[in-house]
């Protein structure tokens, strides 16, 4: 039965009377003048135990909840240092799922391959496949992994661009608490900068050891006239051996160039970073010095340039000083391969992330089986002919170094170089270099 207002009103008043007594310690004389409060009293001690439990249960929830987010707020933060230091590493770092397809690329990786991340997220991982290896070598790969071990060595990939490149790589299977397969990792170093390297020791010993013999040959040969030409004038002598001498001093002039450049590109492959240049000012600096070179000969070729589309702020990551070198003598090529009353140009602009330099002879092109072989060292398409010993002659002579010079100096600072046939005469190079707006 419901109970009245009145009654309830007095249980108030009552309860409020037995709290007052309980403040001012008179809990005895509340008993005592009322023994039927005893209950009361008991159930008021198990309220008081049950809130006092209640607040130690919600000082360690507290304690809990705080170390909780302690914990995670650190676990973030480790999360978000990882991720900085994949996106900022200079290795390239890839996760993909069980089937290899690409889920994370850094972009480090983007650099080496060419691709941009969009492009790689969602595509398998063969699109790196070059035709190097055989079908029991990757075989081997998946059958290592797929065993939840890791598998390393080296690798030869292949770029958007179609070229290849050497990678030391580290495959490793990522797995949850009950061993099951999640992922795979892959962590993979370009080795086209040790490459390099090497390549510029063996270059620069090659020069040293072998080309030097030329001009000392000359050098001895002009001996031997002096001392066995007793039949002829001292004034014909003093001609030949002048030649000889001439010939031996551009030679070495030829040798100690290349020498001290590939010096230079010892020192540059050593370096991790580069600061900013202005690439319409290395343009400009070989443009001049083209056409200096173009008014001190006899030869009649035109030049053009068009890069004026290029902003005053695109700047590219490099050594100023190599990168002027790599891209005069491309010209220096595109002139000496273009005969008398034809033209050579140079172009330039800049596309999403890329800078691109175009450069045009009107020379007689080069035998498509032979693409790749203008780029080896000591490689030639010279007419014999045509060989003379003034470097700027039309099909001079030389040491057969530019091209190589030319790409080992462009791939060093993370671009591409190619060449092609133009439609209906000469050659066309394009070079590729990412660029950084200031």
């Amino acid at each position: 039965m419901d109970k009245t207002c009145e009654e309830l009103e007095r249980e108030l008043k009552d309860a409020q009377g037995f709290i007052e007594a309980l403040r001012n310690g008179e809990i005895d004389a509340v008993i005592g003048s009322d023994p039927s409060k005893t209950t009361m009293l008991v159930e008021t001690k198990s309220l008081v135990e049950e809130r006092n439990q209640l607040l130690v249960d919600l000082q360690e929830s507290n304690r809990r909840l705080n170390k909780e987010i302690a914990d995670r707020t650190r676990a973030e933060r480790e999360r978000d240092l990882l991720f900085t230091a994949i996106n900022r590493s200079p290795v390239s770092v890839i996760v993909t799922d069980t089937r290899a397809n690409i889920v994370y690329s850094n972009p480090a990786c983007e650099k080496s391959t060419g691709y941009k991340a969009n492009e790689l997220c969602g595509s398998n991982c063969r699109i790196f496949k070059s035709d190097t290896h055989d079908d029991m070598f990757y075989q081997h790969l998946w059958e290592t992994i797929s065993a939840g071990e890791v598998w390393s060595g080296m690798i030869v990939n292949r770029r958007k661009d179609g070229s290849t490149y050497n990678e030391e790589m580290v495959i490793s299977p990522i797995l949850d608490e009950r061993k099951t397969l999640l992922n795979y990792v892959a962590v993979k170093r370009d080795t086209s900068r040790d490459d390099l390297f090497n390549k510029v020791r063996k270059y620069f010993s090659s020069i040293t050891s072998h080309e030097l013999r030329t001009p000392l040959f000359k050098i001895g040969l002009a001996c031997d006239l002096l001392q066995g030409m007793n039949e002829i004038s001292e004034e014909k002598k003093i001609k030949v051996v002048i030649n000889a001498l001439s010939n031996a001093k551009e030679g070495l002039a030829r040798i100690v160039d290349t020498s001290s450049v590939f010096s230079d590109l010892s020192s540059a492959a050593g370096k991790r970073e580069w600061g900013l240049t202005r690439i319409d000012g290395i343009l400009a600096q070989c443009a001049i010095e083209t056409r200096q070179k173009m008014e001190r000969t006899e030869r009649n070729v035109s030049f053009n340039v068009d890069t004026g589309s290029i902003p005053s702020n695109t700047t590219i990551r490099g050594d100023r000083v190599l990168l002027c070198r790599a891209i005069q003598e491309l010209l220096d090529n595109a002139f000496y391969f273009t005969p008398d009353n034809s033209r050579i140009s140079l172009s330039a602009y800049a596309e999403q992330n890329e800078i691109i330099v175009i450069i045009q002879d009107e020379g007689e092109g080069i035998p498509k089986e032979k693409m790749e072989d203008v780029f080896e060292p000591y490689y030639s398409l010279e007419n014999p002919e045509y060989h003379g010993g003034d470097s700027a002659h039309y099909m001079r002579s030389g040491m057969g170094m530019g091209l190589t010079l030319a790409r080992m100096i462009v791939n060093l600072f993370n671009g591409q170089l190619s060449i092609e046939n133009g439609q209906e005469c000469g050659a066309t190079i394009t070079l590729r270099l990412p660029l950084e707006r200031l």
